[in-house]
């Protein structure tokens, strides 16, 4: 005899996948060219991120500088 109330309770404790989601920026060095990325958590895109304000230093070769989109990549943002 197969229980119909095993089943149920069997789907009953079966647990969801969870996620979350980010934001994959990806940097070129004004020094070295190397590149690295930084993920973010920010709901949107704002240029109002305080990490957006803030010099970056490049863990390959320690240059500091001011961060900014690639005028390129603004471009085909815009243009679409």
């Amino acid at each position: 005899m197969i229980s119909v109330v095993g089943v149920c309770c069997m789907e009953s404790r079966m647990k969801n996948h969870e996620y979350t989601w980010e934001t994959l920026y990806h940097f070129n060095c004004g020094e070295c060219s190397d590149w690295w990325s930084y993920a973010s958590t920010e709901t949107r895109w704002s240029w109002d991120s305080k990490w957006k304000r803030n010099n970056m230093i490049c863990p390959h070769c320690g240059h500091e500088a001011v961060i900014q989109p690639k005028p390129d990549f603004i471009e085909e943002k815009i243009n679409g």
